[in-house]
């Protein structure tokens, strides 16, 4: 047997569950984070595992996730997080064979969340395993929603990704840290903290700030160039090899590469 990569082993060989449905729920409260690319990484990652993955993107504003997933069993997107639409989710995966459902929320979605999610997601553990990856920036905002959405009476574990995908000082990655090691850390439900790696350069110089565009359309556009611009495309299927330094990085983050050495279970 070989030793899992990092620490966040768990994160694929403890989380995500053989022989039941794994919900994925893709959150962060906060545009331009890198929600719609880290969820892009994860799929294919699950997908080159084997995993049966299904895709349900509520972000209708910005439906990169939908757009870029066709290599999966299903998709579907719906337009924002209500009561219906959370619904029709719901009965999506009941009726669909599959492992893994990788649900990508919108920046929105907290407010819904904060008042039906103990009862909407508690009825979907009892039928599936459920886990949260927050995607967290580098700002106070990034802290805060992180913060709300902690004590929320929700009860599936969350897994912070700490996004470096946009350049800026790390003032919220420190408070975080600060909070963790603190004696009242964020209760993370048995999830843990990680790091969500840094995209090559070529991809991030073209992030210019100050232009009319918001941190999340400059985001979404400089991912799009960047992978057209490396014989991608972005609605035609997520193309790993054109971001595979991020790719290599993230396979050890998340427990999906192994180290060369075996060890011994004792």
């Amino acid at each position: 047997m070989k030793s899992p990569s990092t620490p966040i082993e768990s994160y694929l060989y403890n989380s995500i569950k053989d022989g039941v449905k794994n919900l994925i729920l893709i959150h962060g409260d906060k545009g331009g984070v890198g929600k719609s690319i880290f969820a892009l990484i994860l799929i294919q990652l699950c997908l080159e595992k084997g995993l049966k993955v299904a895709v349900i993107d509520f972000d209708y504003v910005n439906d990169d996730v939908y757009k870029a997933s066709d290599n999966v069993v299903a998709r579907y997107k719906f337009e924002g997080v209500n009561e219906n639409s959370w619904g029709k989710a719901s009965a999506v995966t009941n009726s669909v064979d599959a492992d893994v459902f990788v649900v990508n929320l919108p920046a929105q979605a907290e407010q819904f969340i904060a008042k039906h999610g103990s009862t909407w997601i508690g009825v979907m553990q009892k039928f599936m395993n459920v886990f949260t990856v927050w995607v967290y920036g580098k700002t106070k905002d990034s802290f805060n929603a992180l913060g709300r959405y902690t004590v929320l009476k929700t009860g599936e574990p969350i897994f912070v990704a700490k996004s470096q995908f946009l350049p800026g000082s790390d003032e919220g990655f420190m408070q975080l840290e600060e909070k963790m090691a603190s004696d009242k850390p964020f209760k993370l439900r048995g999830g843990s903290t990680f790091d969500f790696v840094e995209f090559p350069k070529s991809l991030t110089e073209k992030i210019t700030f100050g232009s009319k565009n918001s941190e999340a359309k400059t985001e979404r556009w400089s991912v799009e160039r960047f992978l057209k611009e490396n014989e991608g495309t972005w609605e035609g299927g997520f193309n790993y090899a054109n971001v595979q330094k991020a790719l290599e990085v993230m396979r050890g983050n998340l427990g999906f590469a192994e180290k060369d050495e075996d060890f011994d279970n004792e």
